[in-house]
């Protein structure tokens, strides 16, 4: 039996080099899903830019605590979200896209101070 001691990590930043490397695996199918998750984060999360919801989200879709499927997200988050221009790259500091088949997903640092309703 072999064991190692591993020391906690203390903090966590994203990358600060654009993270374009995380967009370009080896595998194209990959590279798609992963550039689609990033314009999601891109276009609806920091853009708040709602109206591009059919581009990301299938009608059938049923989100967590928000009924109604897309359009009862949609009509939840406009209450409250204000469109902003849409930036070149996501600003959240990313740690990691991760994509396998049609499934991807991007995790990144919140910052402590920001509460998310």
């Amino acid at each position: 039996m072999t064991h190692a001691l591993v020391k906690p990590q203390s903090t966590t930043e994203g990358t600060k080099d654009g993270r374009e490397w995380m967009l370009h695996p080896d595998k194209p199918k990959r590279a798609s899903s992963k550039r689609l998750v990033c314009d999601f984060l891109r276009e609806e999360r920091e853009g708040a830019q709602m109206g591009l919801a059919d581009r990301y989200l299938t009608a059938p879709y049923m989100p967590p605590n928000v009924g109604g499927g897309r359009a009862g997200l949609v009509s939840f988050f406009s209450t409250f979200a204000h469109p902003k221009p849409i930036a070149r790259r996501v600003k959240a500091p990313l740690i990691a896209t991760v994509a396998d088949g049609d499934h991807a997903i991007a995790t990144f640092v919140k910052p402590a101070a920001v509460a998310i309703p």
